[in-house]
């Protein structure tokens, strides 16, 4: 359990965190404290919440990736999932005990990956399959074709950011008008308000990818010499994993989930073949 041991949390628990008794056995994805001092622990393989020493699971979330949390001004959780082999990717939104989903029908595709709530009290999920939108009403999708959201943040001095788009550019780092554009006339389907806004800036990051898709973890052909690279948009979100088997690697215990689809040595083989 990786949040074992730790003391970084703020308010009830400035104290030294002990993992709770019956805490699931998963890489930690995302840790909330609510206003009421609960806190929420997002992992690989469920949710659960903690406090006064009670441990809460919710099976109705199942044993799904949890990858965002979020509370609205109304003290509603809401929980943000990856799709798995049993349950689609959801959001669910926690109030009172009370648990209520949705997503069931794929809708949001393959995963919800951020959760956010604007100064009107709207929640908006960055979804597989575009931006969602609730309160007021039901759920209300925008879609994003040929972009993939990942955030929607308002920073600390109120700008807003909009991202992102995704593509194959070797080590270009330039920015596309014609891309920008679109997003800023998708944002504007979206919040009409921001066809007023003033345009400050785009930027473009590269990440690691690799030719199968396939991160590469574990020793190479020099001595002393491990890679964990090749994560490309996931490398946040598998970084905890990553950690824990890249030590088991390093220090010589057997990892315990098999690692050889990822191992470097694959594409030594594809050079000689």
């Amino acid at each position: 359990m990786s949040v074992a041991g730790s003391n970084s949390f703020k308010g009830n628990f400035k104290n030294n965190f002990r993992r709770p008794e019956g805490l699931i056995d998963a890489a930690v994805r995302v840790l909330y404290e609510d206003k009421q001092g609960t806190l929420w622990i997002g992992t690989f393989e469920g949710l659960v919440s903690w406090n006064g020493g009670k441990l809460t699971f919710y099976p109705e979330i199942g044993t799904t990736f949890v990858t965002s949390l979020l509370e609205d001004r109304e003290g509603t959780v809401w929980v943000g999932t990856f799709s798995s082999t049993v349950l689609p990717a959801q959001v669910c939104a926690i109030r009172a005990g009370s648990v209520q989903c949705t997503g069931n029908d794929g809708a949001f595709g393959s995963f919800v990956w951020s959760l956010g709530e604007d100064g009107s009290g709207t929640i908006w999920a960055a979804a597989d399959s575009g931006v969602w939108r609730w309160n007021p009403g039901p759920a209300q999708r925008y879609a994003m074709p040929g972009m993939r959201v990942g955030d929607l943040l308002k920073s600390d001095d109120g700008r807003l950011l909009i991202g992102a788009t995704v593509e194959e550019a070797g080590y270009d780092k330039r920015t596309i008008p014609d891309t920008i554009q679109r997003m800023h006339r998708a944002a504007i389907q979206m919040i009409p308000a921001l066809a007023d806004a003033r345009f400050l800036e785009a930027w473009a990051g590269l990440r690691p990818g690799t030719p199968d898709d396939l991160p590469i973890l574990g020793a190479t052909g020099t001595p002393g010499y491990f890679a964990a690279t090749g994560h490309f948009r996931d490398g946040i979100l598998l970084a905890p994993i990553t950690a824990h088997v890249m030590a088991q690697v390093v220090t010589g215990v057997a990892p315990e989930y098999d690692l050889s689809a990822f191992s470097p040595a694959r594409f030594a083989k594809d050079a000689k073949s």
